[in-house]
This record gives structure tokens, C-alpha cells and sequence, in this order.
């Protein structure tokens, strides 16, 4: 009887040491996760997958607040006016309206503010060729709110067929499973630019879907493609105008062709349909950029780029040395993105050079291009998921691998707040991140290419 008293007590004094030992442990585990060193393609879903649940619950709990509070449909959709009033003035055929500010502004505020309730008539500026409106004419047939859930819908149409291209790319060249591909999807709609782009009835989505199969064509050598795309990128010449230079120095005389094919029907197009816009729009929009850009309250901490950088934080915006630190600021840049150019032409095989020339080039249009919004930077995504998708291919992995999805993830993450900090600190921090990480992915690139052609030297048998 006594040893069986003993050994019960002796199993409760077991239980009372090990459980709780046992359950303290399981808690640190759960409690570290995202703590501990992990695997990059872990780490990306514990980022990417809190991000996303942190963002479908503001979504849900956004439909219980009271209206003083809530997003509202009216607070939705209001960069679709610009778009909108150009197809109008297309089928009005009040052309000498699109470019004249003034004009605009009060065919606007007569004809398509009315139909937006608890809204501020304000300018949107029409910043694109006149091709592009003629475009806009066949949705701006339809009423207002009609025509914007139609844009809506066709935006993010654009982002889940980008979305499918990107993962589809993934798969091919890595032969991994859901587990890495499922996270282009994951990003791309859970991103901040994503948001912005399809909650404000912004044309970005069609520029994304247009650029993931320009870098695909580019990629598969497929010039000519590759050309035709990226014309068609150009009604927003600043998303294009980097991309189509370096299409020309990687494939040749090809996407040249491409994009002058492109080019000549537009400009047969809109002289047809609308003479002497084209004109009008090279002509005056240099004066309506230099207008608005510089009103006293320009939204400076809205653009990523390397000029809105140093006018940001400058005392006297119209200093002439803030245009030369800015000047000074992208010619490094550009002359960055053309070593790495050179450098990955060197590499041994001819996809992975192409796969950097891309990835750097995407990177490097944001800080290079003076005309350049923050829901514009939806398009790095393409840069995102080819960067990770090389990373998984290469033989040797570099110093700078940790720290760029470190960077990565960071500003995937600050993007959120940016503006709001941009805005109160007069500091844009999402371009400085975005900076870091083009030289770091720069620095990558040419220490890549110095292995190799160290690699190169050495005998196969050696090598074995």
C-alpha cells in the first residue's frame, strides 16, 4: 500500500515538473516564431501571410464602423476622374478642354463631380497622351458609378492574371510546389500599391499586367513581343521609358521595331481621331507639370522618386542646388543600372543575365523617373517575384542575399505607413529603402558576376 501511495505521489511530482516545463516550451515556440532564424521562403509567409490577415481584417471591421468613421463608397474610385472626364470630352468633342487645366477643372467640376455625392470638387489633371482618352471614351459611355465598378473590375482582372503569370513563372524555373509560388499572389494583392490602385480607380493595374508580360517576353528573348508591349506602356511614359532603353541595349534592333510599330499607329490613330492633340500634349504638359509641381502643397511625399527626395527635404524647394543634388543623385543611379548591365552580360548562362538586367531595371525606374506616384510602385512586384525566383535557381548564394529580403520585407511592410510619415516628418524613408535596396541588388549583381568569371577559369574536373 505504502509503495503504491509512493508512486503515485512521485507521478504527480513528475506531472507538476514536466508539464509545465513541457507547456512553457510550446509556448516559446509559438510565442519566438517569428523571432527565430528561419528558411527565406518561411520568413516570406509569416511577413506576407500577417500582412494579409492584419489587411483583410481592417477590411471586415471597416464594415461595422459607423459612417463618420468608415470608408465610404463616395471616398473611393476618385482617381477615375481624370480618366472618366477624358473619355467625355472625347465623345463631347470639347478636345481643347483635355490639356488646358482651367478648362478642365470647370468641365469637371459642371459635368462629373455632381455625379460623385460628398465629394470635393477638386483638379484632376490629365496627364496622359491623347491616344489614351480615346481609349477611356468606350467606358465613359456608361454612368459614373457604373463605369467605375467596370474599371474596377477590369483593374483587378489585370492584377489576378498578373498575379497567375508571375506564379506560373515561379513554377517553371524552380519546379517547386504551391509553397513558393503561392506567395506572388500573396504579396501582390496584399501590397499597399495594390490597395491604393484598385481602392482609387487608378490605371496601375493595367500597367502591371502590361509590364509582367513585357519582362516575360524579355526574358524568352522574344524581342520583337517584348517592343509591342512595351509601347503600349507608353500612354505613362515614365513607367516605360527606362524599360524600352534597356530592351533595346539587351536584344537589339527588335523590340525597337516593336515599339516604333506600336508608336506609328497610335500617332495615325490620334491624328485621325483627334488632330493636332499629339501636338498640343508634347507641347503643353511640361508647363502644366511645372504648375502643379510647384504649387507650395504638392504632394512630394506621394512620388518615390530621387527628385521628390531632395525636394521633400529641402528648406527652398525652388533652389536650383536641389535640382543638382537630384540630377547628381540619378545619374549615379542610371550609371549603377548600366554596370550592372555590363556585369550580367557576363554571366554564363544568358536567362540569369536577363533576369537581373530586369530585376535592376525595375528597381531603378521609381528613383530615375522625375513623374512617379507611390500606387505606381505596384510594378516592383515583377522585380520581387524574378528576384526571388533567381535566388532560388542559383548555384551559390551571395553576402547579400539575407539582407535584401531583410530590406525587402521591411519596406513591403513601411510601405503602409509611408505616406503618413513622409507627410508629418517631411522624410521620405520608402525611398531611401528603395534606394538600398537597388545598390544592394546592384552589389549582388557584380559580385555574381566576378564568381563567375572566376568559376569560368577553373578546369570542369577541378571544378568536380
Amino acid at each position: 500500500m505504502s509503495e503504491t501511495l509512493g508512486r503515485a505521489e512521485a507521478s504527480v511530482q513528475v506531472d507538476l515538473i514536466v508539464k509545465p516545463r513541457t507547456l512553457s516550451r510550446r509556448y516559446r515556440v509559438v510565442a519566438l516564431a517569428l523571432l527565430r532564424r528561419q528558411s527565406a521562403r518561411n520568413r516570406l509567409w509569416q511577413v506576407g501571410g500577417l500582412v494579409a490577415l492584419v489587411v483583410l481584417a481592417i477590411i471586415i471591421a471597416n464594415q461595422f464602423l459607423p459612417e463618420s468613421k468608415a470608408i465610404e463608397r463616395s471616398n473611393l474610385g476618385l482617381d477615375f476622374v481624370p480618366f472618366y472626364s477624358a473619355g467625355r470630352i472625347c465623345l463631347d468633342g470639347e478636345l481643347d478642354t483635355l490639356y488646358d487645366f482651367d478648362k478642365l477643372e470647370k468641365y469637371q467640376a459642371d459635368k462629373i463631380w455632381p455625379a460623385i455625392p460628398d465629394a470635393k470638387p477638386i483638379l484632376g489633371p490629365w496627364w496622359n497622351p491623347p491616344h489614351y482618352a480615346l481609349m477611356m471614351s468606350t467606358i465613359a459611355r456608361l454612368p459614373f458609378d457604373e463605369a467605375l465598378n467596370a474599371w474596377t473590375i477590369f483593374g483587378f482582372a489585370c492584377v489576378i492574371t498578373s498575379a497567375w503569370l508571375l506564379a506560373r513563372h515561379v513554377q517553371r524555373i524552380t519546379n517547386d510546389g504551391p509553397k513558393s509560388w503561392m506567395l506572388a499572389p500573396l504579396f501582390l494583392l496584399a501590397s499597399y500599391p495594390c490597395i491604393q490602385a484598385l481602392g482609387h480607380g487608378q490605371n496601375t493595374p493595367l500597367s502591371l499586367l502590361l509590364l509582367t508580360l513585357t519582362a516575360l517576353a524579355w526574358r524568352a528573348r522574344r524581342g520583337l513581343l517584348a517592343g509591342v508591349l512595351c509601347g503600349l506602356m507608353v500612354y505613362k511614359p515614365q513607367l516605360s521609358a527606362l524599360v524600352g532603353l534597356m530592351l533595346v541595349l539587351t536584344l537589339g534592333k527588335r523590340p525597337l521595331i516593336g515599339m516604333l510599330a506600336v508608336g506609328i499607329v497610335t500617332i495615325l490613330a490620334s491624328e485621325f481621331a483627334m488632330p493636332g492633340m499629339i501636338d498640343r500634349f508634347i507641347e503643353v504638359t511640361p508647363l502644366n507639370l511645372a504648375r502643379i509641381m510647384g504649387a507650395d502643397d504638392y504632394l512630394w511625399h506621394r512620388h518615390a522618386t530621387i527628385l521628390a527626395l531632395t525636394k521633400l527635404g529641402a528648406f527652398d524647394r525652388s533652389s536650383n542646388l536641389v535640382d543638382v543634388i537630384s540630377f547628381v543623385g540619378r545619374a549615379f543611379v542610371f550609371g549603377t543600372l548600366l554596370v550592372g548591365l555590363w556585369q550580367a552580360r557576363s554571366s554564363q548562362s544568358p536567362s540569369r543575365g536577363l533576369d537581373r538586367v530586369i530585376v535592376l531595371t525595375i528597381l531603378a525606374t521609381p528613383l530615375l523617373m522625375p513623374f512617379y506616384f507611390d500606387y505606381d510602385l505596384l510594378l516592383l512586384a515583377v522585380a520581387g517575384v524574378m528576384l526571388a525566383a533567381s535566388m532560388r535557381t542559383e548555384s551559390i548564394s551571395t553576402p547579400f542575399d539575407r539582407t535584401i529580403l531583410i530590406v525587402g520585407l521591411t519596406w513591403f511592410v513601411f510601405s503602409f505607413f509611408n505616406v503618413f510619415i513622409a507627410g508629418a516628418s517631411q522624410i521620405n524613408i520608402g525611398t531611401l529603402m528603395l534606394l538600398s535596396l537597388f545598390a544592394l541588388v546592384a552589389r549582388r549583381i557584380v559580385w555574381l558576376a566576378r564568381v563567375e568569371t572566376v568559376m569560368g577559369r577553373i578546369p570542369l574536373i577541378a571544378r568536380a
